[in-house]
């Protein structure tokens, strides 16, 4: 079972001993490689939250990946407000994972969580640790705390898969991530797919009235459809994470 690690307003901390709300691996330590991923925007119940998104493409990679320690965390909620806290948590914790081996760091995200990714790898930059890939489904930055539009040069690879904006699935929210600081390398592609399918959890259908599983305005986008383009999602980033041995 996935376990959630989340890091929320209301909490004081990147990993916390209560059962269930805030729930951490049991990892090794003393590892010299280190894998975070970062899911998307969801709700503020966790037993909603795990319900929504336990098979998420971030989920997956993290039950799949070979990395050891691994962690998940779960995404912010709707307000944003834990995104710039969530990046500073995170880059301190994989600060005293890695220590000084500097060993290879993996980052992945979804959406806002995508965002966060980003602005741990700014923070890792201050003490010169690289990022050996980073994994991008979707990011978008719905934070006014994230300097997250430019991927920083410390990351040696960077993927990123994108919605096509003929899906029509939530065109106000942009992009980030599209760009990276030389050398760091950066691939994208845009599938036919929702944000949320770009997640791996797609649109379920005309009666979905969850507003975290987006209503695309395309006629020809269905719940089918979606569900195909999630697939090539996971295809292609298994692809591209597996030539970086991130999986």
């Amino acid at each position: 079972a996935l376990e959630l690690l989340e890091f929320r307003p209301a909490l004081n901390c990147y990993s916390c001993a209560a059962p269930k709300s805030c729930a951490e691996f049991v990892l090794g330590k003393g590892e010299k490689s280190m894998l975070v991923a970062i899911d998307g925007t969801g709700e503020w119940s966790p037993s909603l939250y795990y319900q929504n998104n336990h098979n998420s493409l971030i989920a997956q990679l993290v039950r799949e990946t070979r990395q050891n320690p691994k962690k998940y965390v779960a995404g912010p909620t709707l307000d944003g407000d834990s995104c710039f806290s969530a990046a500073w948590a995170i880059a301190l914790d994989i600060k005293r994972t890695v220590g000084a081996d500097r060993g290879p760091v993996f980052l992945a995200g979804h959406s806002r969580g995508g965002a966060i990714c980003i602005a741990v790898a700014g923070l890792l930059r201050q003490d010169n640790i690289l990022v050996e890939c980073m994994m991008l489904f979707d990011a978008v930055n719905r934070s006014l705390s994230l300097n997250a539009a430019t991927i920083p040069g410390n990351v040696k690879y960077a993927y990123h898969a994108m919605r096509n904006d003929v899906v029509g699935s939530r065109p106000w929210f942009g992009h980030c991530g599209t760009s990276i600081e030389s050398p760091g390398v950066l691939v994208t592609y845009r599938f036919n797919a929702t944000h949320a399918g770009v997640g791996g959890t797609p649109w379920s259908g005309a009666g979905s009235k969850s507003w975290f599983r987006d209503r695309p305005t395309a006629a020809w986008m269905n719940k089918e459809r979606d569900q195909k383009g999630t697939n090539e999602v996971k295809n292609w980033a298994w692809m591209m994470m597996r030539r970086r041995a991130m999986i």
